[in-house]
C-alpha cells in the first residue's frame, strides 16, 4: 500500500534520503505539462513528490512512495515512464478513463 507524509519539513528531505522540493519549472507550458517528481530510490521505491493548484490558489502537496509489490507500483512506474535507482523524472497528470485527472487509487 502506498504511504503519503503530508507534513515533512522540506530541510529534512535531503537528510532522510528523500527527493528534494519541486523547482517550479520555468515556462508556462512545462508547468501545466508537469504535477511533480519521480525518484527511485536505491531499493526501488518509487518515491513522488506532487503539487496542485486549484482555481481559488489554494495549494496541495504530498510526497507519495509505492514500494516493489504495491498494489499501484507498476502502474505508477509506467506513468512515469522507465526510471533507473537514483534517476528523478517529472510527472505528468495522471488521467483516468473519461478524461479526468486522478492519482492512482488508494
Amino acid at each position: 500500500m502506498a504511504s503519503a507524509v503530508l507534513a515533512l519539513p522540506l530541510a529534512a528531505a535531503p537528510v532522510l534520503g528523500l527527493p528534494q522540493p519541486v523547482h517550479e519549472p520555468r515556462d508556462a507550458q512545462q508547468r501545466e505539462a508537469t504535477v511533480g517528481t519521480a525518484t527511485m530510490t536505491a531499493d526501488k521505491t518509487l518515491v513522488l513528490r506532487l503539487r496542485s493548484q486549484d482555481g481559488t490558489g489554494a495549494i496541495a502537496e504530498g510526497l507519495f512512495s509505492y514500494a516493489p509489490g504495491d498494489p499501484d507500483y507498476l502502474v505508477v512506474l509506467r506513468h512515469v515512464g522507465p526510471l533507473a535507482p537514483g534517476e528523478t523524472v517529472p510527472v505528468r497528470p495522471f488521467a483516468d478513463e473519461k478524461g479526468a485527472t486522478r492519482a492512482p487509487r488508494r
